[in-house]
């Protein structure tokens, strides 16, 4: 730990995500105070009813205003950056580009951008190779960054072209590059969001930004492909509407049908783009990454789960998996909620109490004097660490087993000893976060992408740890991505054998 922040060192500069937790948890329970950044007193919370309170009965009251505003720094006000009553216009905007009858739009590109893939892997197969070694996260993350343009903005990135475009140049890799392991003193800097006059903390978050030149043409080619693609609906009107299908296509055409004064700005539907492509991109990327490790640690897993691909397609008249069948396919939506479950992507959420509050636990804890409370009370202005990590590896919950992988939790009766209400809007899982800051497209495009990719992929190769075994880390970058150890420098990748099935 460190005198500038607290215990909030070792949260950023672990070499595992979740190594602290579960130190932190083992001691003190789930829910217990820390020291952040400055000094300050900091909540950290593990605590099913807890976290309950925070994120689904008080969502507004606890805010997350200073994060905001450092997201709302780097890429506008979007449904990610903004707050209370204009985060609930914006989600209502939003939310019917998500819903069920838009789900069969994505399907199709889902599956052929994941045979893209398919195809690019069986030609380094060439010439009777028996299996390659490729940098899987690498390759996902191109294939969800095509996703995430056509079917989310009908636009194409390319970035499973030989040659990239512009956008993918500047934006892979570069949150790793700005935030994996931060400096104190930037650290120390962000947590003055809110305090400060807004120009000072642009000028100091300015000083101590990495990748500040990537950053700002990242910044300029998001804004005009966000502009292009904005004009270009708007040119296609018909009827006073825009028709095209994508999630973009939908926004704007929500956008139309409200009043003047609920309308979101120019400045607000651009800024979606880059919102939109970091939570669509970054969710799925890690954890395909995450299941496929986990598989090729796992064979006879990996061997259970493609027996149930090739069960279904054989079922199927048209021989291929279509969006009616994942329903019928309980290992594979087994896997896929264990990963999520084992590796959340975003490990923490920053909240802020915006007024003095008494947050419920669903277990008593100790204070400092020795002794047990059953709620805690915390004053207006201090900060709550929500550990998605924490909930999600709470043995009473998820079993004696929850800090294994292991997608049985999730089959036959088993989950009868899941948690049956509560947290999460999937799986009871805190992964995509929960209540009125949820990820918007939680089930409707993240797990069905999952579930298309995964099925894909599994169907046509088999998985492998590289011959050279390296060692994989959980790295904090801002999110959990992987990093091979003694590589760290390379930013994040995941070396897998991958061999051709027939």
């Amino acid at each position: 730990d460190s005198a500038l922040l607290g215990n909030m060192h070792s949260f950023v500069h672990q070499e595992n995500v979740g190594d602290v937790d579960k130190e932190y948890i083992e001691e003190y329970g789930l829910a217990f105070k820390i020291k952040g950044a400055l000094k300050r007193d900091v909540l950290y919370l593990a605590d099913p009813q807890g976290l309950q309170y925070v994120l689904n009965v008080s969502g507004y009251t606890f805010h997350k205003k200073h994060a905001a505003i450092r997201i709302r720094m780097l890429i506008g006000p979007n449904i990610l950056s903004v707050e209370g009553e204009a985060h609930a216009r914006h989600r209502r905007i939003m939310l019917p580009g998500f819903s069920q009858s838009a789900l069969k739009e994505f399907v199709p590109v889902f599956l052929q951008t994941a045979e893209k893939v398919v195809g690019k892997w069986r030609d380094l197969l060439q010439d009777g190779q028996q299996s390659t070694v490729v940098d899987l996260y690498a390759w996902l993350s191109g294939l969800t960054l095509d996703v995430v343009g056509q079917g989310v903005l009908s636009h194409d990135f390319g970035a499973l072209d030989d040659t990239p475009g512009e956008f993918v140049r500047v934006y892979r890799n570069l949150f790793v590059d700005m935030f994996h392991k931060s400096s104190d003193m930037a650290i120390a800097i962000g947590s003055l969001f809110g305090y400060l006059p807004i120009w000072v903390t642009i000028v100091l978050h300015k000083l101590t930004m990495r990748a500040a030149k990537r950053f700002s043409e990242y910044q300029a080619v998001s804004k005009n492909i966000a502009l292009e693609i904005v004009q270009r609906e708007m040119a296609s009107l018909e009827g006073g509407l825009p028709q095209g299908k994508d999630i973009m296509s939908s926004l704007l055409r929500a956008n139309m049908s409200e009043t003047a004064k609920n309308k979101m700005s120019t400045e607000e539907l651009l800024s979606q783009m880059s919102a939109l492509t970091i939570a669509g991109h970054d969710t799925v990327t890690s954890t395909l990454t995450w299941i496929l490790y986990e598989l090729s640690r796992h064979p006879e897993i990996q061997n259970k789960l493609r027996e149930e691909i090739n069960a279904t397609r054989a079922a199927s008249a048209s021989n291929e998996i279509g969006m009616n069948d994942f329903e019928s396919m309980p290992y594979t939506i087994a896997v896929i909620k264990e990963s999520l479950r084992y590796y959340p992507v975003a490990a923490h959420i920053p909240r802020t109490a915006g007024r003095d509050e008494l947050i419920p636990l669903s277990r008593p804890v100790k204070t400092a004097s020795g002794e047990e409370i059953t709620a805690v009370p915390i004053k207006k202005g201090q900060r709550v660490l929500a550990s998605m990590w924490g909930y999600n590896r709470i043995k009473d919950l998820w079993g004696e087993d929850a800090e294994q992988w292991n997608p049985d939790r999730f089959m036959g009766e088993n989950l009868n000893l899941r948690p049956q209400k509560g947290l999460g809007v999937y799986a009871n899982l805190a992964t995509f976060s929960s209540g009125v800051h949820s990820c918007i497209g939680y089930a409707y495009f993240s797990v069905l992408e999952l579930q298309t990719i995964l099925t894909t992929l599994v169907q046509n190769f088999e998985f492998s740890p590289a011959p050279h075994n390296p060692i994989m880390l959980r790295a904090p970058a801002p999110n959990l991505v992987p990093m091979v150890k003694g590589e760290e420098k390379r930013g994040s990748q995941m070396p897998m054998s991958i061999s051709s099935i027939n």
